[in-house]
């Protein structure tokens, strides 16, 4: 399920994270995060704001500890 306004918060967080290089699995991964997340916590996936910032930290700090490492 997406909530009201969950598919523009995502991509405005995509695309206006410092740092942060959007790619085409991204999508992927983020919503398989968020399915993991809410299958852990015993409820229902919801794509919303709650949902995707929780992952989404994780997600970042993973993302630029890998770019960091590349150099």
């Amino acid at each position: 399920m997406v909530a009201e306004g969950g598919v523009e918060y995502v991509v405005e967080r995509l695309y206006n994270e410092p740092g942060i290089k959007p790619r085409g699995s991204y999508a992927g991964d983020l919503l398989d995060m968020v399915i993991e997340s809410a299958s852990f916590d015993g409820r229902d996936p919801v794509l919303d704001k709650e949902s995707f910032g929780r992952v989404f930290g994780l997600f970042v700090a993973q993302e630029k500890r890998e770019d960091a490492e590349e150099f």
